[in-house]
C-alpha cells in the first residue's frame, strides 16, 4: 500500500468553507485549547510558524502556549475578516503577524457653516394652560390659550449647527460569512 504524500504546508493552513461542520482533518478556527499530544502536527506547526505567543499576550490571530505544558490554543477567526500580513510593505501601522484590529475608521472631519443673517427676530408660539376659571396661569381662565412671542432684535449673528451621528454598531464592508477552519493533518 502506498501512502499519499501530504501537501507541503497543509497543516496549519486556514481554509474557509460554506458549511457549518468542519471537513475531515480540519477544526474550527475558534481559539480552542487543544492537546499538544492529540494535535501534535498542528502543535509542531504552531512552534515553527513564527506566530506562537505566550498565552497572556495572545490575540485572535495567534497560536497561544495554552497551559504551558500540555495544551496550546489556535487562532480565532470567528466574526472577523482577514488582512494580508504587511511583511515590510509599510501599509499597516503596527505590522505584526496575527494581530487583531477592532473596528475603526480613518480619521476625517465633517464641516458645516451658517452664514450670518443680519439683524432679525425669532418668533415662537407658547400655549399656556389655565385652571379653575381664572385669568392667570394656574388660577383659571380659558384652557389652552395660545400666544405668539417675538424676541428682541438679535443683531447680526450665526447659529450653531449640530451634526448628528449616524450608522451601525460596527464598520463593515459588503460581506458573506464562511466557516474558517484550520488544517491539523
Amino acid at each position: 500500500m502506498q501512502l499519499k504524500k501530504r501537501a507541503v504546508g497543509a497543516v496549519g493552513r486556514v481554509e474557509k468553507y460554506a458549511a457549518a461542520i468542519p471537513p475531515t482533518n480540519t477544526i474550527k478556527a475558534n481559539g480552542a485549547e487543544l492537546s499538544r499530544v492529540l494535535f501534535w502536527r498542528l502543535w509542531k506547526h504552531a512552534q515553527e510558524s513564527g506566530n506562537l505567543v505566550d498565552q497572556a499576550s495572545k490575540d485572535k490571530g495567534h497560536f497561544g502556549t495554552g497551559d504551558g505544558s500540555t495544551t496550546f490554543t489556535i487562532p480565532d477567526h470567528r466574526g472577523v475578516g482577514s488582512r494580508g500580513f504587511d511583511d515590510g510593505a509599510g501599509l499597516d501601522s503596527a505590522p505584526t503577524l496575527g494581530r487583531y484590529q477592532g473596528d475603526n475608521n480613518k480619521s476625517h472631519s465633517h464641516s458645516a457653516s451658517s452664514n450670518t443673517t443680519g439683524n432679525h427676530n425669532h418668533t415662537f408660539s407658547i400655549t399656556t394652560q389655565y385652571h379653575s376659571g381664572g385669568s392667570t396661569p394656574d388660577s383659571g381662565g380659558a384652557a389652552g390659550s395660545k400666544s405668539t412671542v417675538t424676541t428682541s432684535t438679535a443683531g447680526n449673528h450665526s447659529h450653531i449647527i449640530t451634526v448628528d451621528a449616524d450608522g451601525s454598531t460596527e464598520a463593515t464592508m459588503k460581506n458573506v460569512s464562511f466557516l474558517y477552519c484550520i488544517r491539523y493533518q
